[in-house]
């Protein structure tokens, strides 16, 4: 007997009525919120109640409700069934009987066809403490709350099901048809149409983030050109996994609008965000960026690196974050949208700061101010001259950099030390990690060795077919202020 059955078992002998029904109440309220934690769960005032729920699950405005029901007389529990207002209620059985193929058919006819789920506490218990836990336990358990169908009820029958759906997405994963199509009908069988459709499209993801052709899949296959929204709600949400190629995949298409997609759903502080973003650094683009100086706040205890997004807030855009020792990075996928987030223009970096920063950096024009006037410096060598630049300010004391644009494998970038931002020009499609690494490595001063682990974080595999500088062409002087998208 399980530990479950054995709680619900000892509050169903409770001598006190009262007691009795609180006691069964609260063991399943609580083996359901452990279930699936994402579920807000209401226990109403009523018991085994003919038509009015025991309890409420709920997700927002989404509510799926409880009845509690004994399994002792199978018929009676089979008419229940099929007598439940079409509300696609959740019935948990007190106890786990022990079915024939007859009757276990038939519950699960019945559950089906009026979108029920019949679970009991050995399945519940089943599912929750897996021996082996794998990525796909806490989707598949979500997915049960919201919208599961039939009888579930042995806990070999628990473990069957979340065996064929972790099996499924690995399957998925390499291209595997046979296994593939397997999943797929058991989720078929065991949730209702909508929820079957959403799973279905997940599997579909995982499938085309292995690589394998969109002809070959074994399912409904819905034809678009990305993963969507919403497999990656489900699949950042719900699966625990660190596994870097995963993220890889199911992320080949993956933009900054659909990473606020996800912050809006309250997902952008979760590890599963982080292992996204990072994954796909080979494919995020970005064009602008504004970087602040953190040294100060970050002085004793200098954070970790962390992705996340800055929701609009009045008329300031959305913008993805990254949050580093010393330094806090916004960025965006055009210029316009980090506009707003810019206040009063400071004083640019002294000549000496500036050879400092950019000894790494592709130099290609250097904007000089003294006095209210601006110097214009150009060089296409492919790194920074120091000589050149000091010489050329030699007898400038007071003489600062207001801006340099920089070559890197996607593009040049302009950075505004005033502003501290960097700006992809004209015809430029910069990686987000490459416009991030410039800017803040040239607007923040950094020690070497916090350089070499941004520079390590923001590390991008060479790209076949980035624009190199010959594409470009001599970048005129006049051109320095031409960085609209």
């Amino acid at each position: 007997m399980t530990t479950l059955q054995q709680h619900v078992l000892d509050a169903l002998l409770d001598r006190d009525p009262r007691q009795s029904e609180h006691r069964v109440k609260e063991a399943v309220a609580g083996a359901l919120s452990t279930f699936d934690p994402s579920a807000t769960l209401k226990i109403t005032t009523y018991f085994n109640h003919t038509y009015a729920p025991d309890m409420m699950l709920s997700w927002g405005e989404v509510e799926r409700p409880v009845f509690l029901r004994f399994t002792d007389n199978i018929p009676e529990l089979g008419q229940d069934i099929a007598m439940l207002d079409r509300l696609d209620p959740l019935v948990f059985g007190l106890s786990t009987p022990n079915l024939s193929n007859v009757d276990e058919n038939r519950l699960d006819e019945k559950s089906r066809s009026a979108d029920v789920l019949l679970t009991t506490p050995a399945a519940v218990e089943e599912l929750t403490e897996r021996r082996v836990p794998a990525a796909t336990d806490r989707m598949l358990r979500n997915s049960l709350a919201h919208a599961g169908r039939g009888a579930l009820v042995a806990t070999s029958d628990a473990r069957a099901l979340a065996d064929t759906f972790t099996r499924g997405f690995t399957s998925a994963a390499s291209g595997q048809v046979a296994e593939t199509r397997e999943t797929l009908s058991t989720i078929e069988h065991y949730f209702a149409a909508g929820q079957a459709r959403r799973l279905n499209r997940v599997v579909q993801a995982v499938w085309e983030g292995g690589g394998s052709r969109l002809d070959q899949y074994p399912g409904d296959a819905e034809l678009s050109t990305d993963v969507g929204s919403l497999p990656l709600l489900y699949l950042v949400q719900l699966m625990d996994t660190e596994d870097k190629s995963f993220w890889r995949g199911v992320g080949r298409n993956l933009t900054i609008e659909q990473l606020f997609d996800l912050a809006r759903a309250d997902l952008a502080m979760t590890d599963n965000f982080q292992h996204l973003v990072n994954a796909n650094l080979d494919v995020l683009r970005a064009r602008a960026c504004q970087v602040l100086d953190m040294r100060l706040l970050d002085a004793d205890e200098p954070p970790e690196f962390r992705w996340g997004v800055d929701l609009p807030v009045s008329e300031i855009p959305p913008a993805l974050m990254l949050r580093g020792p010393g330094f806090h990075a916004f960025a965006t996928r055009n210029r316009k949208e980090i506009g707003p987030r810019l206040k009063k223009a400071e004083r640019g970096v002294s000549v000496h700061d500036y050879i400092e920063r950019s000894q790494s950096a592709s130099v290609a024009a250097v904007n000089v101010s003294v006095g209210g006037k601006r110097i214009a410096l150009s060089d296409d060598s492919g790194t920074t001259d120091s000589e050149f630049l000091e010489t050329a300010t030699t007898g400038l004391p007071s003489a600062v950099v207001d801006r340099a644009t920089v070559s890197t494998p996607t593009g040049r970038i302009t950075v505004d030390f005033p502003y501290g931002t960097g700006i992809g020009v004209t015809r430029s499609d910069t990686l987000l990690a490459h416009i991030l690494q410039t800017t803040t490595t040239l607007v923040v001063p950094m020690e070497p060795d916090a350089k070499e682990r941004l520079d390590a974080f923001l590390a991008v595999a060479p790209q076949e077919g980035t624009l190199d500088e010959d594409e470009f062409g001599q970048f005129p002087i006049g051109e320095l202020d031409d960085d609209e998208d």
